[in-house]
């Protein structure tokens, strides 16, 4: 049985001493936002997480969903009870406009609850959401008409929401999508094909769900130029808001999936199924778009949730667990024949790694959070669009690195449990399973390295690039206060110049893309091993200040540098090696023949 202790205590310092949001009081909402809140706010998410959440995430992957004969799906036992406390305690609608009917809460403080949500119940956190996501379309592409009809019943959870873009043969390249959208007399639609993998597509914890679908107009040009978005309920909706007749969308099937069996990944046909026109026509990959970075922000917070669940998970078991003799320890007792696995050295550096990632990727997804609310909040349209650059260039890093690395972590502490780790009942290798889909999902994360670096790394000659460097350089030279935070100030000064060599070979219009496909994955990590350097020299410099909290105490203080410096020894050094591979496929063009692979 996993236990969990969403960890509040981090974001509150967080917000307070390294990236300081009082700072930010010209920023709109902010100005209300008062600590007491923020803490009742994350005390209100982390009960739920713990005492609800938690508790059905092993029985949710044993249980499975179920599929009947008319098309019905059923989730396992305990999420609809789930669901309607979440949804009655106001979770969905927290980061949503008060005009559309949320709460308006920044991002800082969203980010948190995405990360406890998703670390106590991925499954069930595959139907939640819909909110946000849907304000983020309908609040900018949204007719008034469908505003009113749709908004205000998604916002308050009262409906949910379904993403339905893949097909059996378009997957990462949608342009191949098949399904048709028909014109009617009325202005409306008729959908026509079967879409594959809709998280959510179909279940029992609302009375209806409205997805959101890629589809081509009879007539228009090929490929991804001819998409429109369509929004299509799963019931028809008359003039007043309210469920009608079934719409012509069925579930044909469930899949089997590695893991999160919780969560319904249905195969959904449309037959002459009712919709409307979100946006414009032939611009549904941009509206789309703003929705899949709003999803991937989502999958990082997720990432390190469970990443972090591990950890704690992992850390328990290893220091209860009586295993051999340990080469030094203080706490060996003369009446046992073992000391716990805790003191092994190389059980420390596995955790202590897991740990440094965590801590470092925790603060990511605060700054990037705060670039967001400048994005969104500030009156000034310079400060705005600076922010905004800097956060695109940051969001296939957020989902590439974050759920490649959380992978990578719960697989770590997989291995902590030895062969208990392996068999169901600790919970471990469920989180295994569980996890891996979010190197998979919205957007695969060699697809994301590739848009890293042909995208976003090119964008504007490099100007968030540019000026993500110069803010690293900045935090470089007004880093101080002692041996360990100089120390990591420097080998960040070097991992900031291979990161710069590399940008500035990849950034040559001239590179084949098949040496930037090559390369690419490497930089992302880079990119990510930099940007996570840099958030240490925050945090460090935070702990190093006058202004720490006294209160924590020496512990808190000299577990935050210990983890600083294992990311600096252990993490850090890795961006000479990925230079190297970077280096090596420019200068051999990466020239891999097909046939020879």
């Amino acid at each position: 049985m996993l236990h969990y202790r969403p960890p509040i205590a981090e974001y509150l310092f967080l917000l307070r001493d390294v990236f300081k949001i009082r700072e930010y009081s010209h920023l709109q909402g902010y100005p209300d936002l008062d600590f007491n809140l923020i803490e009742s706010i994350f005390e209100e998410a982390a009960t739920l997480s713990r005492e609800v959440l938690l508790p059905i995430n092993g029985q949710g992957d044993r249980q499975s969903c179920s599929l009947d004969r008319e098309g019905r799906v059923t989730t396992p036992q305990g999420f609809k009870e789930a669901y309607r406390i979440y949804r009655e305690a106001g979770w969905t609608g927290l980061g949503v406009p008060e005009a559309q009917g949320g709460q308006n809460l920044p991002k800082i403080v969203t980010t948190a609850v995405l990360e406890f949500f998703g670390a106590s119940n991925q499954a069930f956190d595959m139907y939640c959401g819909w909110g946000d996501s849907a304000a983020t379309i309908l609040g900018q592409y949204g007719s008034p008409a469908l505003k009113e009809l749709f908004l205000p019943r998604l916002v308050s959870g009262e409906w949910s929401g379904s993403m339905a873009l893949t097909e059996a043969q378009a997957g990462t390249d949608v342009g191949l999508i098949k399904t048709t959208a028909s014109p009617q007399a009325n202005g409306t639609f008729r959908l026509n094909g079967t879409k594959v993998f809709n998280s959510g597509a179909e279940h029992d914890l609302t009375s209806n769900i409205v997805h959101f679908v890629l589809a081509r107009v009879q007539g228009a040009l090929p490929g991804v130029r001819g998409l429109s978005l369509f929004l299509a309920p799963t019931f028809m909706v008359d003039a007043d808001g309210e469920s009608t007749s079934r719409n012509g969308i069925t579930c044909a099937a469930i899949e089997s999936k590695m893991g999160l069996h919780g969560s319904a990944t249905c195969e959904m046909q449309y037959t002459d199924a009712g919709a409307y026109l979100v946006g414009e026509l032939n611009q549904g990959l941009t509206v789309m778009f703003r929705l899949m970075n709003h999803m991937r922000r989502r999958v990082g917070a997720i990432a390190v949730g469970v990443s972090e669940l591990a950890y704690q998970n992992a850390r328990e078991y290893v220091a209860g667990r009586l295993q051999g003799r340990a080469p030094s320890t203080t706490t060996r007792a003369s009446e046992t024949h073992a000391d716990p696995l805790l003191e092994q050295p190389d059980v420390k550096r596995c955790l202590l790694q897991i740990a440094a990632f965590n801590e470092g990727a925790r603060a990511l997804l605060v700054w990037s959070s705060l670039l967001m609310d400048i994005s969104e909040r500030s009156s000034d349209a310079s400060e705005r669009h600076d922010a905004e650059l800097r956060y695109a260039f940051l969001t296939p890093v957020l989902k590439g690195f974050l759920s490649d690395g959380a992978f990578a972590n719960c697989v770590t502490a997989q291995q902590l449990y030895g062969g208990y780790g392996y068999v169901a009942g600790t919970g471990i290798e469920q989180l295994v399973r569980d996890v891996r889909l979010l190197s998979i999902a919205e957007g695969a994360n060699g697809v994301q390295a590739f848009d890293l670096v042909s995208r976003q790394l090119r964008k504007g000659r490099g100007v968030a690039f540019r000026a993500i460097a110069a803010g690293i350089g900045r935090q470089i030279e007004q880093s101080s206060g002692g041996p360990s935070t100089v120390e990591l100030a420097n080998r960040e000064a070097a991992a900031l110049a291979e990161w710069e060599r590399a940008s500035m070979l990849l950034a040559d219009p001239a590179l084949s893309q098949a040496a930037v496909g090559i390369a690419s994955s490497d930089y992302l990590y880079m990119t990510g091993l930099v940007l996570l350097g840099f958030m240490w020299l925050h945090i460090t410099s935070s702990v190093r200040s006058g202004s720490y909290d006294a209160e924590r105490g020496d512990d808190d203080r000299s577990r935050r540098l210990l983890r600083a410096q294992v990311f600096m020894e252990r993490l850090l050094p890795e961006t000479a090696l990925r230079l190297r591979r970077i280096e090596e496929s420019v200068l051999n063009l990466a020239m891999w023949p097909s046939h020879l692979v």
